[in-house]
């Protein structure tokens, strides 16, 4: 454990990912990872007689699977995260009827002032500044222009939902079904799932080649 943690504290010309890849290299946790790659989420293919698979392809692929599966995983979290913790400020704005620029509310209003993550999605998420729009940069905007730049001040701007697009909020934002018991099934059903396809896919692709050879002429 005192290596592993010299290997971050050491200086030297090697840069913060380079000592963290090296420090995974030699880790438990780095053995353990690739224990699970290649016993779980790895195909192993044979040889076919009616096509074949190149190293280089098997190699790509082998690479894909656990990223699909992080993938799916961390999409699963960034829904929860949209639908629940910044959709919880658009169902305000609807709740507080803030529909146009004259009836929009403050981040104090809205109960949100303190939210560090609501701010940073307002001046950076392009999803939710689709549907939310702030009064005073509209109105700077269609002063000075489309391409000048706004900051933001959330201590007395006012923000609001178009009345035209109040659905396409509600719809977007809904958190019905997006829960984090969601987000737990996900990251155990899926690696699941990935991982019996990759246990039995060399059996399947056996069985194909076994049917090709069976009926063709």
């Amino acid at each position: 454990m005192q290596n592993s943690v010299t290997v971050f504290l050491r200086s030297g010309s090697a840069s913060f990912w380079e000592q963290f890849a090296t420090w995974y290299q030699n880790s438990t946790l780095g053995e353990l990872i690739s224990y699970f790659h290649q016993t779980y989420f790895s195909i192993q293919f044979g040889a076919y007689d009616n096509f074949s698979v190149t190293p280089q392809t098997a190699n790509i692929i082998n690479k894909i699977i656990p990223a699909l599966v992080f993938g799916i995983i961390i999409a699963a979290i960034a829904t929860v995260y949209c639908r629940r913790i910044v959709g919880a400020f658009v169902r305000t704005l609807i709740e507080k009827e803030a529909l146009s620029p004259e009836a929009g509310v403050t981040l104090l209003d809205a109960g949100a002032f303190r939210s560090t993550i609501l701010r940073r999605e307002l001046c950076r998420s392009a999803f939710l500044r689709k549907v939310v729009f702030c009064r005073e940069e509209q109105a700077f905007l269609n002063e000075k222009g489309k391409d000048a730049i706004y900051k933001i001040d959330f201590t007395k701007d006012h923000f609001y939902i178009p009345e035209d697009l109040k659905y396409r909020a509600e719809i977007r934002f809904n958190p019905k079904g997006s829960g984090w018991l969601s987000v737990v099934l996900t990251a155990i059903f899926v690696p699941l799932v990935v991982g019996l396809i990759c246990r039995f896919m060399p059996n399947i692709l056996q069985l194909v080649d076994s049917l090709i050879t069976f009926f063709a002429p």
